[in-house]
């Protein structure tokens, strides 16, 4: 049976204006402008959607009412986490089946006649939850919640040498990077090259336990190699809050002042530590498409990327369609926008405030200061060039690392392709890293500063799944995936020697020398069992150094 122009009309409203609301309350989350042209395009698109669903809903009543519904559903699936903050005595599944029964009762009205009234009480309805759903949120883009925090009545302590401390996400080992890729040996020399111009004492050979940066990072700055040690809790939609951190607890009790450079996704910020004078956190960074000179339709579908992996039906939906797409099309899957080509990941260009504000900072270095920071770079996506300049086309990016990819595609083409990108960000990284300490070592501070470099994984770029486990059992060079589990790590300060040491060591183990034994970095051990809980006790943490 033919559906009547009321329906039509409430079926294009209800496909419109949902997807809609919630990508307002997207933008505004995450600080976007609303009025551009590549906003404007996507909201275009969706009522060009909607025109079709209506067309395809229009010679059944009943198709039209089970669009209706499934749409209705998602959308209260979405927001459920936003109705909880006022309906806190409500269990998720509450939520849910309250919603199953507005969807009925919405779909019992379309089995007569609708009145006027109909129309009243479904657009007070929809006004209600559109406004409770957008407005809210969209006000929070006139925030500035960039500085998260900052106290400034702290003292320095003159005494104690400024340290620089940095983790980059996805940094592997000068000696992880495959031989056989075009540009390896140039970048590994080059490598080299840096860490002995500045005086660093620098592992070619070092190695993680883990693969993922939430087992790797809390770990490493607990100097334990324990996955089953609960150390991060969720605190966010995204972020991870860190329980505890002896490296933190260490330098605190030296006397030493905090200043931190995080992103949104593990929260080094514990308000208990009376030590931190700021913080400075980076979100994930959809307003850096607006400032980029991307095409509109680039721009336009980056957001519509990072909307979807946002939203949990838009992520799985993407996610289904994507493998189907895989099994005709394979190893091509990724010349399609959205389901293969990165357009829902921006990586290093996050990175772009926090290392701006920490290269201004560190302009003028202060004494007893750690400035620590966790930057999204050399991490997928492959953004950058050799020479550090942005690749305006999203689709020679090679998004997603290899494992995460669920897709069919030929691996030895993907393998070589995905690092001869991963090679030239490094290289370009490394461009502006020897700008950045150039300047820094024109500066009579450079030579007292401590430098910390560490990766927390390797690029895992890899031609099979890692496996925690395998390193665990045999933490060995030889043996372990380099893809996956080799790191960076380079220490500088006249605590330590300089040079290279070709030993493969742990990082968990070489952060922790670093700091209790600075001595002991260029020695081989065979303990690979000394990463216990109680050799970490307070008495320990408290030892002090002179050279600290």
């Amino acid at each position: 049976m033919l559906i009547d122009k009321k329906l039509k009309l409430y079926i294009f409203a209800i496909c419109f204006s949902l997807p809609a609301a919630l990508f307002i309350k997207f933008l505004g989350e995450n600080r976007y402008p609303l009025l551009t042209v590549e906003t404007a395009l996507l909201f275009f698109i969706l009522a060009i959607f909607s025109l079709v669903v209506v067309s395809i809903s229009s010679f059944s009543r009943n198709t039209a009412l089970f669009i209706i519904g499934t749409v209705i559903f998602a959308y209260f699936y979405e927001i459920t986490p936003f109705l909880e903050k006022f309906i806190c005595f409500f269990e998720q599944w509450t939520v849910r089946t309250i919603t199953g029964i507005i969807i009925v009762l919405v779909i019992s009205a379309f089995s007569r006649r609708l009145k006027l009234s109909d129309w009243i009480y479904f657009g007070i309805a929809a006004f209600l939850t559109l406004s409770a759903t957008t407005i809210e949120a969209y006000l929070k883009i006139t925030r500035d919640n960039k500085v998260r925090y900052e106290k400034n009545n702290l003292v320095h302590n003159k005494g104690l040498k400024p340290v620089l401390f940095i983790i980059f996400d996805e940094h592997m080992s000068i000696e992880g990077i495959p031989e056989n890729i075009s540009g390896a040996g140039i970048l590994k020399q080059e490598m080299a090259e840096f860490y002995e111009r500045f005086n660093f004492l620098y592992f070619p050979r070092a190695y993680s336990h883990f693969f993922e940066s939430s087992l790797s990072i809390p770990n490493a700055l607990n100097f334990t190699a324990n996955p089953a040690i609960r150390y991060l809790e969720k605190s966010g939609l995204r972020t991870k809050r860190l329980l505890m951190n002896r490296a933190f607890d260490f330098l605190k009790n030296r006397g030493y002042v905090f200043r931190i450079y995080q992103s949104d996704y593990i929260d080094f910020f514990d308000r208990s530590n009376e030590k931190i004078e700021y913080c400075f956190q980076y979100y994930s960074g959809i307003e850096e498409i607006h400032k980029q000179d991307f095409k509109i339709l680039d721009k336009s579908l980056l957001l519509m990327g990072h909307f979807l992996s946002a939203i949990k039906t838009g992520e799985k939906s993407v996610a289904t369609v994507g493998f189907l797409v895989s099994l005709i099309v394979g190893d091509r899957i990724n010349d399609i926008p959205i389901i293969g080509a990165p357009y829902d990941r921006l990586g290093p260009i996050r990175t772009i405030p926090a290392i701006e504000q920490l290269k201004k900072d560190t302009n003028h270095l202060k004494s007893g200061t750690v400035y620590f920071a966790h930057l999204l770079t050399p991490h997928h996506p492959f953004v950058y060039d050799e020479l550090n300049n942005l690749k305006k086309d999203p689709r020679d990016w090679f998004g997603p690392n290899r494992w995460f990819n669920m897709y069919i595609y030929k691996r030895d083409l993907a393998y070589e392709e995905s690092y001869e990108s991963y090679c030239k960000q490094l290289r370009g990284m490394y461009n502006w890293l020897n700008e950045w300490f150039n300047q820094l070592s024109e500066r009579k501070e450079f030579n007292d500063l401590i430098i910390i470099v560490l990766g927390d994984h390797g690029s895992r770029i890899t031609e099979e799944d890692p496996d925690n486990a395998s390193v665990l059992k045999n933490p060995k060079w030889d043996s372990i995936a380099k893809d996956s589990f080799s790191v960076l790590f380079a220490v500088k300060g006249s605590q330590f020697e300089k040079g290279r040491v070709d030993i493969a060591k742990p990082l968990e183990r070489l952060l922790f020398e670093c700091f209790f034994y600075p001595q002991k970095l260029k020695v081989e051990s065979s303990d690979e069992n000394y990463l216990t809980l109680n050799l970490l006790n307070n008495k320990l943490l408290k030892v002090k150094y002179d050279n600290w």
